[in-house]
Formats: structure tokens, C-alpha cells, sequence
């Protein structure tokens, strides 16, 4: 469905590498604009946002915010981070 690479928990896909993106799986109630980090933006495929994941740009990652932003990914599973 998208190509990338894909990192799954239990046969989901809990954080994805898309291009120069990282994209993670959130919380159906939470969306970029929720989340207090002001470099999430919303993953569109096919001209439509996708419910429950969020991308933020390699720009605005460093390897202390990649490790929080993948515990993000786990809990938007509903896995215990």
C-alpha cells in the first residue's frame, strides 16, 4: 500500500520510514495538531489524511527525539511503552 520501510508489533504497523519521513502511529483521538510537538504533520496518502498516524521530517529528528517518537508509535497500538 505504501512503499517504505515498515516496523510492525503484533502484525501492525506501529512506525514507518517513507521517503525523507518518519510516520507513526498515534492514538485514533490524537492528530497532528493535538500533539505538542510542532514538527508532526498529518500523513496523506492519496490526497487524503490518514486517520491515526503522523509524520515529522528527518530535519526535525535527532537520535533523543527518535527514540520518543517511536515509544509515540508503540503506544498509538495500544501497547504499554
Amino acid at each position: 500500500m505504501l512503499s517504505g520501510l515498515g516496523f510492525f508489533l503484533d502484525g501492525r504497523m506501529a512506525v514507518a520510514v517513507l521517503d525523507d519521513r518518519l510516520c507513526l502511529r498515534v492514538d485514533e483521538t490524537e492528530d497532528a495538531a493535538s500533539l505538542s510537538d510542532v514538527a508532526a504533520f498529518p500523513l496523506v496518502f492519496a490526497g487524503r489524511p490518514v486517520r491515526g498516524w503522523v509524520c515529522i521530517s528527518k530535519d526535525n529528528l535527532d537520535a533523543a527525539s527518535l527514540d520518543d517518537w517511536v515509544k509515540r508509535g508503540v503506544y498509538g497500538l495500544g501497547l504499554p511503552m
